[in-house]
C-alpha cells in the first residue's frame, strides 16, 4: 500500500522527466550504463547494480513500464539479445581448451546437468508447490549459468587456466542446452502432452528425446553453415572490411531465425556454434568483429537486465518467501554439488578442483532472458503458478551473484586454487641478466616464470633451477592451452632485446595483469627518434628502472660485471644513503616491503622505501 501511494506521488514528476517512449528508452540506456560504471567503481559483478537499478526504476518508482513501452516487441528483443550474447561467448572459446578438457566439459554438460535438473525439479514440486511439469521447466531455467554470470566471477577469483577453461566452456554452452530443455518442456506443456502426467511414459519420453535430437542436430548444422558461408565471403572479399562487423551481425540474426524456424529456439545453439567456428578458423582475422560484439554485448546486457528486472511488480515480490530461499539453497548447495561430484568422479580433476566447480553456479542474463520468454507465454495462457517463474529466476540471480561475489575468492584461496594478490613475476626474456634477475626474485620466495623463444636460453635457465617455458608470448595458445599457469603471477616484465615485442607483450597480457603491474624496458634510441615517443600509451607497459636503461645498456652493464645486490632499509641506512654510497654505479631495480609485496622501480613512480624494506640494486664494479 505504501509503495503504491509512493508511486502515485512521484508519477507527476516522472511524467515530466519521461514524457514519451523516446525519453523512456534513452533513460533505460543511460541507467544501464550508469549501473555498469557503478559496478566497476565498486568492484562488483555488473549484474548486481543492474538488478538493483531495474528494481528501483520499475518496481519502486514506476518510471519504467517495459510491457507498455515495447509491447509485442519485448519477446523478440529478448531473444535476439540472448543470441548475440551467446554468439559473443562462442567467439571467446578455443578448440584447444576442448581438446585438453573435453571429457570433463562433456560430463558437466550432460551427466552433471541432468542430475542437477532432476534434483531442482523435485525441489520445485515440494518447496514451491508446483506441478511436475512447471517444476521441470523452472529446473531447466535453473541449470543455466551463462557467460555474463560466470565471466566476471572467474576474473575476480583469478583461477588456474585449467579451471578457467572448463568453467568458461560450461558457462557458455549450458546456455543453449538449458534453453533447449526449457523450450522442449514448454512445447510439451503447450501441446498438453505432459500437462497432467505425473509419471513419464514411453510416448512422452519419445517426445523429449526427439526434441533434443532435433535441437542439437539443427542447431549444429545451421550454425556451421552460417559460419562457413560468412568465412568464405570474408575470405574472397565479397564484403569490405568496414562492413565485417555489421555483416556478421546480420548473418547471426539470419541463421538464428532460420534455426528457430526449423526447431524452436535451436537458434541459441546455432548462434553459439557460429561464434565458436568463426573464432577458431585460421583463414581470416576476426579481431575487429570480436571487439564490436564485445561492445554490443555490454550495451545489450545493460539494457536487457534493466528492462527485465523493472518488470517485477509487488505481486511478483509477494511470491518470494522462506520456501523460495530454501529452493535457491537447494539449487546452489545440493543439486549443483551432487551433479558435479558425480559427473567428474573419474576425471583428471583433483577433489579440490571438483569441489570448487560444484560450489560455483551463478545465474545471469541468459537464464533471465529464457525464463522471461516462456513465463510471458504461460502467464498469458493462465497456466497455474507460471507467474512464479520470473520472480524466482531473479531471486536466484540476486542470491547466487551476491553469495558468489562475496565468497568465491576466499573459497578459491582456501582450496589453494587462487591467490588474492599474486606476487609472482612473469619475465618475458630468458637471457643472461634476466636469469640473474629471476634468481634473485626466486630467492625472496616470489614465484618466477621465464618465457623465451630461444630453446638454448630456456634450457640454461631450467638447468640452473629456474622455472622457464619455451614459447612465444605473443601466441594465444600460451594461455589458452594451459602452457602458462598465471595463478601465482601478478607482475609482468617485458625485457627482450626486441622493443616491439616488449610493447606487444604488454598489450597481449593486459587482460591477465593489472595495468599498474605491466612493465617493459625503455625502447632503444638507435633508430634516431626514441621509439617510446612513437608508441601510443595503450601499447606499452610502464618503463622499467630508468630511461637510460635500455636492453643494450643493461646487457653492457651485465657484461662488464654488474651484479644485483640487496640491502635492508633502516633509519640510518636510507634509500638516498645507499644510492649515494655507490655514486653513479647503482641502479635501483625493485623493492620488497615488510609485507613481502613487490614494488618495481619505473619512471612513473619510485616506491617509497620504508624502514625494514629490502632494496635490490644493480651495481657496476668500481673503475680500476
Amino acid at each position: 500500500m505504501f509503495l503504491e501511494s509512493f508511486q502515485q506521488a512521484v508519477a507527476g514528476p516522472i511524467q515530466l522527466l519521461l514524457p514519451s517512449p523516446l525519453h523512456s528508452v534513452g533513460f533505460i540506456i543511460c541507467l544501464g550504463i550508469f549501473a555498469e560504471w557503478l559496478a566497476w567503481r565498486m568492484s562488483l559483478p555488473s549484474i548486481l547494480p543492474l538488478l538493483v537499478c531495474g528494481l528501483l526504476a520499475g518496481t519502486v518508482f514506476g518510471a519504467i513500464h517495459p510491457d507498455a513501452l515495447f509491447g509485442d516487441l519485448l519477446k523478440p528483443i529478448v531473444s535476439l539479445s540472448a543470441a548475440i550474447i551467446l554468439y559473443e561467448g562462442g567467439l571467446s572459446l578455443n578448440f584447444k581448451e576442448l581438446s585438453l578438457h573435453g571429457p570433463i566439459i562433456k560430463n558437466l554438460l550432460s551427466v552433471a546437468t541432468l542430475i542437477n535438473w532432476l534434483i531442482v525439479a523435485i525441489a520445485g514440486v515440494y518447496l514451491l508447490d508446483m506441478n511436475i511439469m512447471l517444476a521441470i521447466l523452472l529446473g531447466a531455467v535453473m541449470i543455466i549459468t551463462g557467460p555474463t554470470a560466470m565471466g566476471p566471477i572467474l576474473r575476480h577469483a583469478k583461477l588456474t587456466s585449467k579451471l578457467n577453461s572448463i568453467l568458461k566452456w560450461e558457462g557458455i554452452f549450458n546456455g543453449p542446452i538449458g534453453g533447449m530443455l526449457v523450450i522442449i518442456v514448454f512445447d510439451a506443456i503447450q501441446h498438453g502432452e505432459l500437462q497432467h502426467t505425473a509419471v513419464l511414459n514411453f510416448y512422452t519420453m519419445g517426445f523429449f528425446i526427439i526434441g533434443v535430437l532435433k535441437f542439437i542436430a539443427l542447431g549444429l548444422l545451421v550454425g556451421a553453415i552460417g559460419a562457413i558461408i560468412l568465412i568464405q565471403m570474408f575470405r574472397f572479399r565479397f564484403i569490405p572490411d568496414f562492413l565485417h562487423s555489421t555483416t556478421s551481425l546480420a548473418f547471426l540474426f539470419a541463421f538464428f531465425l532460420a534455426a528457430n524456424a526449423l526447431q524452436k529456439d535451436s537458434g541459441l545453439l546455432a548462434a553459439t556454434v557460429m561464434g565458436l567456428l568463426i573464432a577458431n578458423q585460421k583463414i581470416i582475422t576476426v579481431k575487429h568483429v570480436i571487439e564490436f560484439k564485445e561492445n554490443l554485448r555490454l550495451l545489450l546486457i545493460s539494457v536487457l537486465f534493466i528492462i527485465l528486472s523493472s518488470r517485477l511488480n509487488l505481486n511478483d515480490l509477494a511470491l518470494i518467501n522462506f520456501k523460495s530461499l530454501l529452493y535457491v539453497l537447494v539449487v546452489m548447495f545440493v543439486a549443483r554439488p551432487i551433479g558435479v561430484l558425480i559427473g567428474t568422479r573419474n576425471s583428471s580433476l583433483n577433489f579440490r578442483e571438483r569441489l570448487f566447480i560444484s560450489l560455483l553456479n551463478p545465474k545471469g542474463i541468459v537464464a533471465a532472458s529464457i525464463g522471461a520468454i516462456v513465463a510471458l507465454s504461460l502467464v498469458e495462457s493462465g497456466y497455474p503458478k507460471a507467474e512464479m517463474i520470473i520472480p524466482m529466476t531473479f531471486f536466484t540471480i540476486l542470491i547466487t551473484i551476491t553469495v558468489y561475489s562475496l565468497t568465491i575468492s576466499p573459497v578459491a584461496k582456501m582450496l589453494g586454487l587462487s591467490a588474492t594478490s599474486p606476487q609472482g613475476v612473469l619475465i618475458v626474456g630468458c637471457h643472461t641478466w634476466a636469469r640473474e634477475l629471476a634468481r634473485r626474485l626466486t630467492e625472496t620466495k616470489h614465484p618466477v616464470v621465464l618465457v623465451d623463444t630461444s630453446a638454448q636460453n630456456v634450457d640454461t635457465a631450467i638447468s640452473s633451477g629456474l622455472n622457464a617455458l619455451h614459447a612465444n608470448i605473443l601466441s594465444s595458445s600460451i594461455t589458452q592451452d594451459g602452457q602458462l599457469d598465471l595463478t601465482d603471477l601478478g607482475y609482468m616484465l617485458a625485457i627482450t632485446p626486441n622493443d616491439e615485442v616488449n610493447s606487444l607483450a604488454s598489450v597481449r597480457m593486459a587482460e591477465y595483469f593489472d595495468s599498474d603491474h605491466i612493465y617493459q624496458l625503455q625502447p632503444s634510441k638507435k633508430y634516431g627518434e626514441n621509439i617510446r615517443e612513437s608508441l601510443a600509451d595503450e601499447v606499452r607497459g610502464h618503463i622499467l628502472f630508468d630511461t637510460d636503461l635500455t636492453f643494450q645498456v643493461m646487457t653492457q652493464l651485465a657484461n662488464h660485471g654488474a651484479t644485483i645486490q640487496s640491502t635492508v632499509i633502516r633509519k640510518d641506512n636510507t634509500f638516498e644513503t645507499i644510492i649515494n654510497s655507490f655514486g653513479d654505479r647503482a641502479y635501483p631495480l625493485f623493492l620488497i616491503d615488510t609485507q613481502n609485496v613487490l614494488h618495481f622501480y619505473h619512471i612513473d613512480e619510485y616506491p617509497k622505501a620504508e624502514d625494514g624494506s629490502e632494496l635490490f640494486i644493480m651495481v657496476t664494479p668500481e673503475p680500476a
